[in-house]
């Protein structure tokens, strides 16, 4: 990289003005901070000086409105409010409450035999308020949920009224259920999670499958779906118009999930359509820093959710390292399946100790084998939703999608029997560039 864009610059300065609040609750430090920092400004950025520390004060701010105050504990005789959002779990419904009281929203999980849905008016009988874990709130903080409730009853008075796109969501959901319940129930689980986000439905078998093998990041709505849903939409999407139309679309899709790293991946794909038909430079780190700051600008408390800074920080390490690696022992899809894998499981190696204190080593072989199978079972997945008024096309697409599902548990499950000969050839491989580059340098006399 031969230049840093001043969106870096900006974005660093906007991350610091959050942190420094989140740390601190003070102003100070964080002008301190930036003062000390000019020093390592290019002089050709000296002009933009003035709006480095308006971003500074834009970030402190924004946290200072935004973080939440965990302000009390409360029990409620009666609280009347809406449900948000109702998602089944293994074992329970997990359900967002909203009241008419505060802003913010309620954790409460519930008998999944209950009938509760989104709009649903309830009242909620001795309920008790506390503030969620403030150490493991990676996943709620983005939408509010700051507080979890117990209650020993309820009763719906009536149905909110849902706004037009809430409808519409609530539809394509419903229809994209309905299209995968010809699988097995713990198939089509598999495939609510990756198209949709409902990680909830998941058995503890599967999600433990995943965790184990260091693929967790399949069942989660990520880059990598995006960009595979890209490619196979890109078929269909020729020209510039059609992509900027294809932006669009994905725009709704991403809207319909609601996951950071699917805002991300959307992102910089616009900027890439809109730079391509202004005949503009493609500049990924510059789109990179910019998709960050306008998702962060628009809700500071995407910071600190883990999803978040796992896709940045794995699209960072691509960006910064990609073909620089001495991967020649491998050619074409396989040497990119192993370049990428072996980017990540080092760059993403800190979040991953620091959240899941662990280290997967075997995740190497795991990777190679299930991103392939994985990009084969989404295109499936598509294939079956816009296929879907074709019963017979649509029967056998859901055998093949069926067979590669099984294929990618049974794999998975052999690693992990396996794990031995998986951490041998996964330590062989990420030794390959140190050792390549070495002899390199031993023949060189370096």
């Amino acid at each position: 990289m031969d230049k840093i864009p001043p969106s870096c610059y900006f974005l660093a300065y906007f991350l610091l003005g959050i942190l420094v609040y989140k740390i601190t609750g003070l102003l100070i430090p964080a002008i301190a901070i930036f003062l000390i920092s000019i020093i390592l400004i290019p002089k050709n950025y000296y002009f933009l000086i003035p709006l480095f520390l308006i971003f500074v004060l834009l970030g402190y701010y924004s946290a200072k409105n935004s973080l939440p105050e965990f302000s009390f504990y409360k029990d409620f005789p009666i609280l009347k409010g809406f449900v948000v959002n109702a998602e089944e779990k293994e074992k329970s419904m997990e359900v967002i409450f909203k009241s008419y009281n505060f802003r913010e929203k309620i954790l409460l999980r519930v008998n999944k035999k209950i009938d509760i849905n989104v709009g649903d008016i309830i009242i909620l009988k001795n309920l008790h308020v506390y503030p969620l874990n403030k150490e493991n709130l990676a996943y709620y903080w983005t939408d509010e949920i700051i507080y979890y409730g117990i209650f020993n009853g309820f009763y719906k008075v009536g149905k909110a009224k849902l706004g037009l796109w809430a409808k519409i969501s609530l539809y394509i959901k419903e229809y994209i259920r309905s299209v995968f319940n010809i699988l097995s129930e713990e198939k089509k689980r598999f495939i609510y999670a990756v198209l949709l986000g409902e990680t909830g439905g998941l058995s503890n078998e599967i999600k433990e499958l995943f965790s184990n093998t260091g693929t967790s990041h399949i069942l989660a709505i990520s880059g990598l779906h995006i960009a595979i849903l890209i490619s196979f939409l890109s078929l269909f999407f020729r020209t510039k118009i059609m992509r900027l139309f294809l932006a669009i679309l994905l725009f709704f899709y991403a809207l319909l999930v609601s996951k950071p790293p699917v805002f991300r991946a959307w992102g910089m794909y616009m900027f890439f359509t809109i730079a391509e038909i202004i005949l503009r430079e493609q500049d990924s780190l510059n789109t990179l820093c910019w998709t960050a700051l306008i998702s962060l600008l628009l809700s500071p408390l995407n910071l600190f959710n883990i999803s978040f800074q796992l896709s940045y920080m794995a699209i960072l390490g691509l960006i910064l390292f990609n073909n620089k690696l001495d991967m020649n022992l491998f050619t074409g899809y396989i040497k990119n399946i192993i370049q990428n894998s072996y980017i990540l499981f080092f760059f993403l190696l800190p979040i991953n100790i620091y959240y899941f204190q662990k280290i997967t080593i075997s995740s190497m072989v795991a990777n190679m084998f299930s991103i392939p199978l994985f990009q084969l079972i989404l295109t499936l997945s598509f294939l079956m939703i816009g296929t879907s008024f074709f019963m017979p096309l649509n029967l056998v697409l859901s055998n093949l999608l069926d067979f590669f599902i099984s294929m990618l548990f049974n794999g998975l499950q052999l690693i992990v029997i396996n794990y031995k000969i998986s951490i041998i050839v996964s330590v062989i491989i990420l030794l390959i560039p140190i050792l390549k580059r070495m002899m390199k340098n031993e023949l060189l006399g370096v």
